[in-house]
């Protein structure tokens, strides 16, 4: 069963290939709201490291651990645990801003909590779907 991410911000990755001639090589974009299914299979090649089979879009390759990280440390992708935090610590602050009667506030992090609640929601469906095709 893969881990799954999801985008929270759209960006482009370039596919690397470790081919004399770089023919596997492409560009990604990845778009706010796709989900990344990231799956057990990795490959290793002496000059560019570690790489792991990910699917996005219902398209398979192989990414970079690295390219992978850096795109979690930059905040382009949450994973579950991420987006369940991030509820909390809204849902903190909504109720704070009640409790100042803050309204400026409470819209913001209201639109702030529904989009996370949506991200969570495309998260669970996909881990739901994935569990029903291996049982």
């Amino acid at each position: 069963m893969p881990n799954y991410y999801i985008a929270v911000q759209s960006f482009l990755h370039q596919i690397d290939c470790s081919c004399p001639d770089k023919e596997h090589s492409d560009t990604v974009k990845i778009d706010q709201g796709d989900i990344i299914s990231v799956y057990y299979e990795r490959t290793h090649t002496t000059v560019d490291g570690w790489f792991v089979l990910i699917e996005v879009n219902q398209r398979r390759f192989y990414i970079s651990i690295n390219d992978l990280e850096r795109y979690y440390s930059q905040g382009f992708l949450f994973s579950g645990l991420d987006i369940e935090l991030q509820l909390n610590y809204l849902k903190f602050h909504i109720d704070e801003s009640l409790d100042h009667a803050d309204e400026g506030k409470f819209k913001e992090t209201s639109k702030k909590w529904t989009e996370a609640k949506m991200y969570n929601e495309k998260l669970e469906a996909a881990a739901k779907s994935s569990m029903e095709v291996s049982l």
